[in-house]
């Protein structure tokens, strides 16, 4: 199996070799070691937003052996935006928290990869407007809310996703409730508010 997808998770092995988890281009969540992934000359290449290029092989169901290649260095590009930093740890946090890797999450890479495009330019408005979208897509792309369900609720996305945190027993990301003092604070200097029922 091989194609493009986007780095979402990366853990540390042993000094040179890690476990990888990528979400490819056509939606399904891909699991596998990695070798040499955190050496000398791969270490920038195995960083979480990253996207590659990468080949797997194995048994259907297993670990399997992943290979990578860099694409775009989205990780380096969004570095010294904090905005941009940690609307990008708090949604990759949240993916890796309530995905089901058995699914195929058809759309998904595509939203993820349109908002990484927008942060790297560093503009804090367009940055927190569609951080928003994208949690809307993702909580529908998921299959935990609708469209219809979100509008009749009309709440802020944090409400929508503590209570999904809750309901699993899960810890909610340290990094969202940061993001949401500088999300509000955000968009009620540009008039809006931080409930947006379109993802289009």
């Amino acid at each position: 199996m091989n194609g493009k997808a986007i780095i979402i998770h990366c853990k540390k092995l042993n000094e040179n070799d890690a476990f990888v988890k990528l979400l490819s281009s056509d939606g399904q969540i891909i699991r596998g070691f990695c070798k040499s992934a955190l050496s000398r000359k791969n270490s920038q290449i195995c960083q979480i937003s990253n996207l590659v290029d990468f080949a797997w092989q194995g048994r259907e169901n297993s670990l399997g052996l992943l290979k990578i290649q860099n694409i775009k260095s989205y990780s380096s590009l969004i570095l010294h935006s904090k905005i941009a930093t940690l609307s990008t740890l708090s949604i990759i946090e949240i993916l890796n928290s309530l995905i089901d890797e058995n699914h195929t999450y058809k759309h998904l890479y595509t939203h993820l990869l349109d908002f990484l495009s927008i942060a790297i330019q560093h503009n804090q408005n367009d940055i927190c407007f569609e951080y928003i979208k994208l949690e809307l897509a993702f909580l529908v792309t998921t299959g935990y809310h609708t469209i219809s369900q979100i509008k009749q609720e009309n709440t802020s996305n944090i409400n929508l996703l503590s209570r999904i945190f809750s309901k699993y027993n899960k810890p909610f990301p340290s990094s969202r409730n940061i993001l949401e003092n500088i999300i509000v604070k955000t968009l009620e200097n540009n008039n809006l508010n931080a409930t947006i029922t379109s993802i289009d």
